[in-house]
Parts: structure tokens; sequence; C-alpha cells
């Protein structure tokens, strides 16, 4: 028997997605023009007053690509997600491979301090302590955005 929606138990998902579009300034309006759903639906969606559909969080999750999303589905397993699209354009030209030669900078940064980690570097240590998930997501990110760009036929 298929329940309606409004029947079924919901979590706190709806809490997230509030905290989410706060952080990332995303407006209902944004939500209702890119769903196509009503005002009033996405209010019963942040409201926690209907379980929240997978548009909603693909939505959201292309505006802001942020990793709480995808936690929704695979829980606490370890997994990195990596925004494919470098580029947003067809082809790799001047500013896109500076920002791509910026992001690579980031990455050597990485690696440096991992290197400081491995050596024992204290420095090199506590530095990498506060930035290792936000810089280690960057080189990931940048790695595979550098494939897809070389690999993706983005080179004219």
């Amino acid at each position: 028997m298929n329940k309606n929606i409004e029947d079924i138990n919901v979590s706190d998902d709806h809490i997230l997605l509030s905290d989410i579009t706060v952080e990332h300034d995303i407006t209902v309006k944004q939500l209702v023009e890119l769903t196509g759903m009503a005002a009033s639906t996405i209010y019963k969606y942040m409201s926690g007053a209907c379980i929240i559909p997978s548009i909603i969080w693909r939505v959201v999750y292309k505006l802001t690509k942020d990793t709480r999303i995808p936690k929704l589905v695979t829980g606490d397993m370890p997994q990195i997600i990596v925004p494919l699209d470098a580029t947003g354009s067809d082809k790799l030209e001047g500013e896109t491979i500076d920002g791509l030669i910026e992001m690579r900078k980031k990455q050597i940064e990485f690696e440096e301090l991992m290197l400081g980690l491995v050596s024992g570097d204290d420095a090199a240590k506590k530095k990498y302590a506060k930035e290792q998930d936000k810089l280690f997501t960057e080189m990931t990110t940048i790695q595979t955005q550098v494939h897809q760009a070389v690999t993706g036929g983005l080179l004219s």
C-alpha cells in the first residue's frame, strides 16, 4: 500500500536544508524557479512537514556543492565527492587556465603540509590539522578537474 508523502515520518533533514540554504544564501524563490514547485511546497519541506524529495537535494547540491548533502544517503561511509565541471565552458582558455594553475598551487601547498606532517615538523602538524579537510577536498577536486579538462576534450 502506498503511503501519502505527508503520512511518512520525516527526519531532521529539514534542519539541514534550512542550515544549508541560510549558509549559502539560497532563497525559496530560487528553489521555486529551479524546481518548478510551488513556494508553499518548498516551505513544507523546509518546515519538516514533508519528506524532502531528491529534486530539492539535487538543486541545492548543484548550487552549493555542500558535502553534507551526499552524506544523507551514504552516512558515515568514507567517500570523496568531486564536482567534475572544471570550467563551465567547452574550452580551456586564458582565465580558466590561470584558475587551474592557481588551484594546482593550492594542491602543492597541501602536499607540502602532508610532507611536513610525515617528517614530524610540529608547525606543519598544527597547520595541517586546521586545514586538512578543506585542502584535501580542494586537492582532490583540482586533480579531478585537471584530469577532466585534459581527457574531456576541453583543450583546444
